[in-house]
């Protein structure tokens, strides 16, 4: 299978879904196989790797140890990424926890490519807009999206504000700390960073006994913003497991 360097890491992705005629959820380890990778285990510091054999089209990826299944599956799209994209042709590739991922942005044009290859590989832009188009954004689409593709949520909440043509954005927050902002193309309002949410945010109401919380807030709950009476949706959903809460923001009225 030959690849025009120009072509972008989704269409790379599209291209070798349909050369391997492999249709999504795709099934990873037949997909390893025919592209002359093995998948390993081992206890380690970085959360991927990929270790070319040299002078043969083949190589091993390494997964940290203990990771969850929906983490393995974008781990190993993400070190597929590395091996077939053009220009990533290097002898081997470590890869840390925090440059694998839809949300946040790598600074690392190789590792950034290699999540944008993920993300289409395993949730494809075709499928989830026609999802959102007609379910919307909420976290319940995402729920959907993610058991559909076998993502995380994270991932798949990530890829529905992306592929979005409504005002939305994904928030991911602890202790009531905002972490990380993923925008909409049309979100152009700022979130700020490193900051907690306001007192009037739902996701101060979640625990193990309600995970998920939705219904009009402030504005000022959640966007830097002068006007007190403008409402916006939010949609919170709490992840015991990390402590960690994701929140859709949408509908500004």
């Amino acid at each position: 299978m030959s690849i025009n360097a120009s072509r972008s890491p989704e269409y790379v992705a599209r291209a070798l879904l349909a050369f391997l005629e492999i249709w999504p959820p795709v099934d990873l380890s037949t997909i390893v196989r025919k592209i002359g990778l093995s998948v390993v285990n081992v206890p380690s510091d970085f959360e991927g790797a990929l270790v070319r054999i040299e002078n043969r089209p083949k190589g091993v990826i390494g997964l940290r140890t203990g990771m969850s299944k929906r983490r393995r599956r974008f781990t190993i799209a993400h070190e597929i990424g590395h091996y077939v994209l053009p220009g990533h042709g290097i002898s081997r590739a470590f890869c840390s926890k925090k440059r694998i991922g839809l949300l946040g942005k790598s600074t690392n044009e190789f590792e950034s490519a290699a999540n944008q290859f993920a993300g289409e590989f395993l949730l494809p832009r075709k499928a989830v807009s026609a999802m959102i188009g007609e379910l919307g954004v909420s976290i319940d689409t995402c729920e959907l999206v993610s058991e559909c593709f076998q993502t995380s949520l994270t991932a798949a909440a990530v890829r529905c504000v992306e592929l979005s043509d409504v005002w939305v954005a994904l928030v991911e927050s602890r202790n009531g700390v905002v972490r990380q902002v993923k925008r909409g193309d049309r979100f152009k309002d700022y979130v700020p960073i490193n900051k907690k949410f306001g007192s009037e945010a739902l996701a101060n109401e979640l625990s193990e006994n309600q995970l998920h919380k939705q219904g009009m807030v402030p504005a000022w709950a959640w966007i830097r913003i002068e006007s007190t009476s403008l409402k916006i949706m939010e949609d919170s959903f709490l992840i015991p497991k990390y402590n960690r809460v994701l929140t859709l923001l949408s509908e500004m009225t």
